[in-house]
């Protein structure tokens, strides 16, 4: 079952909301963050990121990273720009972009359903990421951002959203990405949480990093303070949508260099992949790839899968570094090769193009997303999808609610 528990939020306060509120700490650059918050004192990026407020020479995971964030978070809530909710309340948070809405639940979920597996795992973390979230949350004291969770829908759950979002929103605004942002506080809380115990699985789709940093300062502080079962670290932040509603963009890759022409990386994917007439900067369908060279897209059919292969050798992410980045470019890690970067589907064709003509890079791949039952699947086998194969789209803002421990 899952166990979901009401939590007192900090929120701020509703007229200044959109000044405060940001996008993820980790969708944006350093330089971004700082672009983003210049001349904006009060936003949430001082807390996530704030190591925009130092010189570059300033190492990102440096202890004054941390120590800035909690000195900016304490000054937000001295200067009642939030303030902490009287009760203990769940939400229900949608976001709607391009005429398309997900509706999530906004609460506290069980470090041990994720210990336990009972929330999944569809990739792996790095330890490094870890111990910066785990760092941001022993110091400053919060779970800042939300995990983006899903599960199967139910009628029960459904019933109960569209009930709750009749009644007046907390927040309803427009993010400059042109994204709606609307919350509500729950009325129906007993409601909810027992409607949420027939739910058997949660899977992550987003915010693998922060679920597992939250694991972490659970153990940590057991460990050092013996904390009760009813401790607020029991519980992590996250946002849990119905598995029909979340929108999967691509994951795309450059190949930075390579010891050879375009022409010759055109010749040698000819060889080993089949090019299609249909040339465009995004493909049409599962198995097709989009490439751009020299200025010129050319599309191209990916081998087909062997139809005993698992559901991750079956992706065209995981037959893209097989048959093509590999034998031609020598990538063997992605995890770890500097020669391959991805870039987020929301950047659309237009940042790959940038890319190979500035010449950042010489190569782009341009993929066909994933799907949610590809990533269940995974998850329910106990398997893991090659790094940076899901990029979910819009994504949830930070700063809206914040968990304390």
């Amino acid at each position: 079952m899952a166990i979901i528990k009401p939590f007192r939020a900090y929120r701020p306060q509703s007229d200044i909301v959109a000044e405060i509120s940001c996008p993820p700490y980790d969708v944006i650059s350093r330089e971004e963050a700082h672009y983003l918050a210049q001349g904006h004192e009060r936003n949430f990026l001082h807390v996530t990121r704030s190591d925009l407020e130092f010189p570059h020479e300033v190492d990102a995971y440096a202890p004054e990273i941390y120590d800035r964030a909690k000195v900016n978070w304490q000054k937000l809530v001295r200067e009642n720009i939030f303030f902490q909710e009287a009760e203990e309340n769940l939400y229900i948070y949608r976001l709607t972009a391009n005429g398309r809405s997900q509706t999530g639940v906004v609460a506290g979920y069980s470090v041990a359903e994720y210990n336990s597996s009972a929330i999944r795992i569809h990739e792996k973390t790095r330890v490094e990421k870890e111990n910066d979230r785990v760092r941001h949350i022993s110091t400053v004291g919060i779970h800042a951002e939300p995990v983006f969770l899903s599960f199967a829908q139910t009628a029960s759950i459904q019933q109960i959203i569209a009930d709750e979002i009749q009644q007046a929103p907390l927040y309803d605004f427009q993010s400059a990405d042109g994204v709606q942002h609307t919350l509500w506080r729950v009325a129906k809380k007993t409601e909810l949480t027992e409607a949420f115990r027939a739910i058997k699985v949660l899977y992550i789709a987003d915010g693998h990093h922060r679920a597992k940093s939250a694991s972490r300062v659970h153990e940590e502080l057991k460990r050092t303070q013996n904390i009760s079962d009813q401790h607020a670290a029991n519980y992590f932040l996250a946002v849990a949508f119905p598995d029909v509603e979340p929108n999967i963009l691509p994951y795309n890759r450059v190949i930075k260099k390579y010891a050879g022409s375009a022409e010759q990386i055109l010749k040698k994917l000819s060889a080993i992949i089949k090019e299609i007439p249909d040339a465009r900067p995004a493909p049409g369908q599962k198995g097709h790839i989009s490439v751009y060279l020299k200025h010129k897209w050319h599309s191209f059919e990916l081998p087909k899968p062997d139809p005993l292969a698992n559901v991750v050798q079956q992706l065209d992410v995981s037959i893209l570094q097989d048959r093509v980045l590999q034998p031609v470019f020598a990538i063997i890690d992605p995890r770890t090769d500097h020669n391959i970067e991805f870039v987020g589907g929301i950047r659309g064709s237009k940042e790959l193009t940038m890319l190979v003509d500035s010449h950042k890079a010489i190569v782009a791949f341009s993929m066909y997303p994933v799907t949610m039952q590809d990533l269940i699947s995974i998850a329910d086998n106990n398997e893991l999808m090659p790094p940076k194969s899901t990029w979910f789209e819009p994504k949830l803002r930070s700063g809206l609610f914040v968990y304390s421990l």
